[in-house]
């Protein structure tokens, strides 16, 4: 590992030096830091600029004063300056191009970029570049920050055993927000690049906070939660079930019980606190931590380690096909009779592809005009599920049979058959489909057997009138059935609508068991699964999981609209979403295109825990 001194004694005045980021690695830090020892003070000889929009004619006007002045220029954040490259390649040659002895000894030109096709070549080939990446596991991330940590910052503070202790933690903190993201989305839903300027800004907060306390009962807790978890690592965070889970976590590193001298950060006595206020101390403290991370100290149950696993080996499977040679239509007449197979199986009247719905031969109470002169709320939901799904049938039929006359010769094979040909090899969904479909994580084969089972249950409701219960995955847009059952009890009692919210009984129904009778009011659900946690049938609450098992077929469940929630005792909120990515982007209807609602749950534990270890339901697995 390079360290900043030793690249420094290696560079010249007329050599960028090129940093070449990654998720969460941030060496700006670093450099001003080292500048600051070189007496390269900030805005006065060390010169930081972030490129983007309009940046452009100032970092070159940095580059200019600083050769004649001897001056460190930064030029941050490369890759958000695309259109400004190529001038950056133009400074860079003529600099080079220069005599020496024009450029001030002490000048230098730091770059940072992500990697980015459109970087200019040139400027790796003639730069001296480094790679920064992020340290993996917990005690190579906290040896990292905590090396980020001056002595004086612990020495200049009355309470300096506290500082010392609090520090501590938020270097644990730090590395437990960057380590969850191997987990995936049981980690976060999205992978934030929290990184080593978060740490520091976090740190200079502490520091003065503390610097006015005088005694334990002083230290601003809401405060330093506030500004440390909602704005500095909060401020990266986008999705509202990630947040919580940033608070909770937050919550439990920077309060009282941290102090205490019994405080561990994990069942392992390993991990006990040290009573220090020297930085040396707490060195050799984080060297005695073992070198595989345990789950639980994520808060993550022991499974978590079997999701890691199976998406690192779904990235090397990826990769594979990747690599692998492309069949190329009439090159390979193996890959041809595989496909015409398929589109045959596809188009068969047995067990392929059915006819469009049609909501005419459906049960007539269905659509029978209420007093209000309008259909029941339910049947405007059926007959916009029924078009959606009229729509995606049309499209694959549509698309099978043009690509079955371009394998056979008789038509020009277009750019997107092509790619649904591909995509049918390598048993993928075709983005052709996907453009108008529901979100969904399974392979081609087991994605066309849920696409029957769900029109199968489309055509199961339009035959048969109110169901007794309703399969949740088998819709397109489940939000608006909900908002239509909340409807049909708001016009029941003629009330406005948000007037109801949802309550939620977990019954004693399920696949085995079936419901015969709709219930009076709301509806039962079935077909959700459970991550994360497991349920407990005679105690109806959440509990840990038993070992290697990751998913839990949910009984029915009752939605029942009420004006108020009636939960009490230990309740989870737990998050609902069709897909295992568990991330969604808001649609044009306002609604996030994975996240449902929150199901309130009784759990045998505080909900905190249930928080960190990731517990969510979902509508369809991955397989």
């Amino acid at each position: 590992e390079s360290r900043i001194e030793d690249i420094y004694e290696d560079s010249d005045r007329q050599t960028p030096i090129a940093f070449i980021l990654s998720k969460g690695a941030d060496p700006s830090s670093i450099i001003k830091r080292f500048g600051k020892d070189k007496g390269f003070h900030m805005y006065e000889k060390l010169q930081p600029i972030s490129l983007g929009q309009g940046q452009g004619v100032r970092a070159a006007r940095l580059i200019e004063q600083g050769m004649v002045e001897g001056h460190w220029v930064l030029l941050e954040n490369c890759h958000l300056a695309r259109t400004w490259m190529p001038e950056l390649e133009k400074i860079i040659e003529k600099l080079q191009s220069r005599p020496a002895d024009d450029i001030h000894a002490d000048f230098r030109l730091f770059l940072t970029s992500m990697p980015a096709s459109y970087f200019p070549v040139s400027i790796l080939q003639n730069s001296i570049k480094i790679t920064t990446e992020p340290p993996r596991g917990l005690k190579a991330n906290v040896l990292r920050s905590l090396n980020r940590v001056e002595q004086e910052q612990i020495d200049k503070v009355p309470m300096r055993e506290n500082i010392g202790k609090l520090m501590m933690s938020l270097c644990v903190f730090h590395a437990l927000v960057q380590e969850r993201r191997k987990f995936g989305p049981l980690g976060w839903n999205i992978a934030y690049e929290f990184n080593d300027s978060d740490f520091d800004v976090a740190i200079d907060i502490l520091s003065m906070f503390m610097e006015k306390a005088e005694a334990r009962p002083e230290i601003p807790w809401d405060s330093l939660v506030f500004l440390s978890g909602m704005i500095t690592y909060g401020g990266r965070v986008t999705d509202d079930q990630d947040r919580r889970l940033l608070l909770t976590m937050i919550n439990k590193y920077f309060a009282d019980h941290v102090l205490d001298e019994r405080f561990k950060f994990s069942v392992d006595e390993t991990y006990k606190m040290p009573r220090s206020a020297d930085k040396q101390a707490y060195l050799a403290y984080v060297q005695g931590f073992h070198s595989t991370d345990s789950p639980e100290l994520f808060g993550l149950h022991a499974n978590a380690n079997i999701s890691y696993q199976s998406q690192e080996t779904q990235k090397i499977v990826q990769t594979i096909i990747m690599v692998m040679p492309k069949a190329e239509v009439g090159g390979n007449a193996g890959a041809v009779a595989k496909i015409q197979d398929m589109i045959a199986q596809f188009l068969s009247s047995d067990a392929g592809l059915p006819d469009n719905i049609e909501p005419a031969k459906g049960h007539k109470e269905l659509f029978m005009i209420q007093e209000n002169g309008l259909i029941p709320s339910l049947s405007t939901v059926l007959l916009q599920e029924i078009d959606r799904f009229n729509r995606l049938i049309d499209r694959i039929r549509e698309s099978l049979r043009q690509l079955s006359s371009a394998v056979q010769g008789t038509t020009a094979m277009s750019a997107n058959l092509d790619a649904i040909f591909n995509s049918l090899l390598n048993n993928n969904v075709p983005a052709y489909w996907e453009e108008i479909s529901y979100p969904s994580l399974k392979p081609l084969s087991s994605w066309f057997n849920n696409l029957l089972q769900r029109i199968a249950f489309i055509n199961s409701w339009l035959d048969e009138g109110r169901l007794s219960y309703y399969w949740l995955p088998g819709f397109f847009f489940p939000q608006g059935f909900l908002t239509g059952v909340l409807q049909t009890h708001a016009r029941k009692l003629n009330e406005p609508i948000d007037k109801f919210q949802f309550t939620f009984k977990a019954t004693d129904f399920d696949d085995q068991n079936k419901a015969t009778v709709p219930p009076e009011d709301g509806v039962y659900i079935s077909g959700l699964f459970l991550e994360g946690g497991w349920w407990d049938k005679k105690r109806k609450a959440i509990v840990d999981q038993p070992p290697n098992q990751r998913f839990y077929k949910m009984p029915y469940i009752h939605f029942i609209p009420k004006e108020q929630s009636e939960f009490r005792g230990n309740v989870y909120s737990c998050p609902l979403y069709k897909t295992l990515v568990r991330a969604g982007t808001l649609s044009t209807t306002g609604q996030s295109t994975n996240f449902i609602l929150e199901v309130q749950l009784p759990c045998d534990k505080t909900p905190e825990v249930w928080i960190c270890r990731g517990v969510a339901l979902f509508c369809e697995l991955d397989d």
